[in-house]
């Protein structure tokens, strides 16, 4: 039989910054363009991947803020993550269909993820100031079907 060992968990610290969810551990944060949307000259997709380690089951992405006349659909999530490994380490990338009102380039906001860092103690705001690419849309039409 194991002997008990006392683990001290201690709270994260007060004030919680502006967007944080719960995310505890170490992570990097980038975005560009589906593989498949660049070799096809598709452009109506757009991929936001996290990647580290840390409480990956507690992780939840905000939708990021659309520009006027885009329309963002719920995105298809893809996980990769070392079950064994802890704490958990892996990657996970969530690829966003989008459509627009009417045809053109569009720059697309920043968007930030915020996480507490145990070994710096402190919490982390990993922000792209602006998308990597411009999103050339097609017009969507409705037919009613």
């Amino acid at each position: 039989r194991s002997s008990v060992v006392p683990v001290k968990i201690l709270p994260l610290p007060l004030p919680q910054p502006s967007g944080f969810n719960g995310a505890v551990g170490n992570f990097e944060l980038k975005a560009g363009m589906p593989a498949d949307s660049q070799g096809a000259n598709r452009t109506d997709a757009f991929v936001v991947q996290l990647s580290g380690k840390g409480n990956w089951h507690q992780i939840k992405l905000s939708s990021p803020a659309m520009p006027r006349g885009i329309t963002l659909f719920e995105p298809a999530i893809q996980e990769e993550l070392q079950p064994d490994a802890v704490p958990l380490f892996g990657r996970k990338s969530w690829t966003y269909k989008v459509t627009a009102a009417s045809p053109g380039q569009y720059k697309l906001p920043g968007f930030s993820f915020v996480f507490f860092d145990p070994k710096a103690r402190k919490y982390v705001s990993l922000n792209l100031k602006r998308w990597p690419h411009k999103l050339k849309l097609q017009q969507y039409f409705h037919n009613g079907q």
